[in-house]
């Protein structure tokens, strides 16, 4: 495997261990675990009710091995972007 992938897939393991991750400190010491990174299409659903800031947020959906989904809250798009992007994630609980 050549250098240049390597990093690739080290990089991308990195991002899939913090998403794995993300939910994490709100689950009160363990007492509430149904915290979880919503979808593509469970983020577009976040932003028609106005229920996060305007800013971009990466959902739990991937495009390809190496980018994942995004939704912009200021203009409603959504694109993918390369995982070794630093991006927000907003976690949600189990309704």
């Amino acid at each position: 495997m050549k250098i240049k992938y390597k990093m690739i897939f080290i990089a991308i393991i990195r991002v899939m261990l913090l998403l794995g991750t993300a939910c994490d400190p709100y689950n009160a010491g363990g007492s509430i675990t149904d915290w979880f990174l919503p979808n593509k299409e469970e983020l577009a659903q976040l932003r028609i009710f106005h229920v996060a800031a305007n800013n971009e947020y990466f959902s739990s959906s991937q495009y390809s091995h190496a980018s994942g989904w995004r939704q912009d809250f200021s203009n409603g798009q959504r694109n993918y972007s390369s995982k070794i992007n630093a991006r927000r994630v907003r976690a949600i609980r189990t309704f």
